[in-house]
């Protein structure tokens, strides 16, 4: 009896060697997970660099709205992911990124955004040049506001909204319909 049990192991070792030269599943599991979380943190740092350029979101300012919800060190993570001196990778991070732009989790996560095809950024709510305009008035804007606040004002706020925007595909002009009368 256990003659047919040492024979078994036997066997099985066998077929189980075999596999690991055929499949490559060889290596560590440490080393594994290790290309996995270098993976991660490539897709992180591709993606939130195309987010940025794409809405023309600022580090700063995305790193005032992660910092608002708790995450710190996010410019130094991008700073060390950049210069590869990093060991580790949270996911919050990735969690963060997702909560910011309104992507999914796994698509930051699993994907890099730029090798999608058929990726329409728009489809997210996600469009070209977003955060990229001035929140503050300039001085010659606040008077023009200022002298005539029926007119004037709405002069300049509307001319600033058409050169700002450039028209993504499947947004409706609204601007249009409220002049020509809908």
């Amino acid at each position: 009896m256990s003659n047919e049990y040492s024979d078994a192991t036997r066997r099985n070792a066998r077929i189980y060697r075999e596999k690991v030269k055929s499949y490559g599943i060889a290596e560590p599991i440490h080393q594994q997970i290790g290309s996995l979380i270098q993976t991660y943190r490539i897709n992180y740092f591709e993606n939130s660099e195309f987010l940025f350029k794409y809405t023309g979101m600022t580090k700063k300012q995305y790193a005032r709205r992660v910092e608002a919800m708790g995450i710190k060190n996010v410019l130094s993570l991008h700073y060390k992911i950049k210069n590869q001196i990093m060991i580790g990778f949270d996911l919050i991070y990735v969690a963060a990124l997702a909560n910011v732009f309104k992507l999914p989790t796994t698509l930051i996560l699993n994907h890099r955004i730029t090798e999608i095809e058929n990726f329409i950024p728009e489809e997210y709510g996600i469009y070209q040049n977003m955060y990229s305009e001035k929140r503050k008035l300039s001085y010659v804007d606040y008077v023009a506001a200022k002298s005539d606040s029926r007119s004037v004002y709405k002069r300049v706020t509307k001319e600033k909204a058409m050169k700002k925007s450039n028209y993504p595909p499947g947004v409706v002009n609204i601007l249009t319909y409220i002049n020509h009368g809908i």
